[in-house]
């Protein structure tokens, strides 16, 4: 069932479905979408374009294609008022095999519970994402925005979350979501104090040895040349896809 707030925007064949953010809805104080190309069929039209502008005015919302997809849909959208904000890339394990030295100041521990941890510490350890791309979004707010998400990070089936430790200090965490067949590792972030000793290293080796039997990826700004590098020394190295980020305010 769709939420009641998602916007469908339909002309003939068209169709434009965007879904309803809530957390960023409340989070930027406007209305957050993002398209959601599988339920969509991009279909160019004036009066798609005309709907769009309409129906989205004063909201905020997000367009990741597939860098593979015609040109003319991106110069569309571009003419709808959405701007370039990222290269994303998709990096997938190549095998489920880990191997690294055991670290014995480390311990690594997979949460039931998502309290009590250093939240800002961690948080603030991004300066690449999209949003800190995004010149509509100061610094400081793209810092807010990840520790308001780790923050409210809530654990399930399918949200997981491993913390990694040093003589009872957390020193860094690691957050994973699930579906049945594939694990997707982000938020890997590692506080100052701690870097340099592997730590983020050993939450991706024991995030991929816990979800073995699943296929595990990860997703990162291309321009992140350093993560680029620490994905790809610890074996997600394959390139799955890549998507062209776009982003519009009102």
């Amino acid at each position: 069932m769709n939420n009641i707030k998602d916007i469908i925007i339909t002309e003939n064949e068209a169709v434009f479905f965007f879904e309803y953010l809530d957390w960023d809805t409340h989070f930027f104080n406007k209305p957050a979408y993002i398209l959601n190309i599988e339920k969509s069929n991009l279909l160019i039209d004036t009066k798609i374009k005309i709907a769009i502008q309409d129906k989205l005015d004063n909201s905020f919302v997000t367009i990741k294609l597939n860098t593979s997809i015609d040109d003319e849909i991106l110069n569309f959208f571009q003419d709808c008022g959405f701007k370039y904000i990222d290269t994303e890339i998709v990096l997938e394990s190549v095998n489920n095999i880990v191997s690294h030295k055991h670290q014995p100041r480390v311990s690594i521990t997979k949460l039931d519970k998502n309290i009590n941890l250093p939240y800002i510490e961690l948080g603030q350890n991004f300066s690449l994402t999209r949003f800190h791309s995004d010149l509509n979004i100061k610094n400081a707010k793209a810092d807010e925005l990840w520790i308001n998400y780790i923050k409210s990070y809530q654990l399930s089936e399918h949200r997981h979350l491993f913390i990694a430790r040093v003589e009872n200090e957390v020193a860094g965490v690691i957050l994973v979501n699930t579906d049945n067949t594939t694990a997707t590792l982000f938020f890997v972030a590692v506080i100052e104090k701690f870097v340099g000793i592997g730590i983020g290293t050993l939450l991706i080796k024991e995030s991929i040895s816990h979800f073995k039997n699943y296929k595990i990826k990860t997703e990162t700004q291309i321009k992140n040349i350093k993560a680029l590098n620490f994905y790809i020394k610890n074996g997600l190295s394959k390139v799955n896809s890549t998507y062209t980020v776009l982003h519009r305010w009102s």
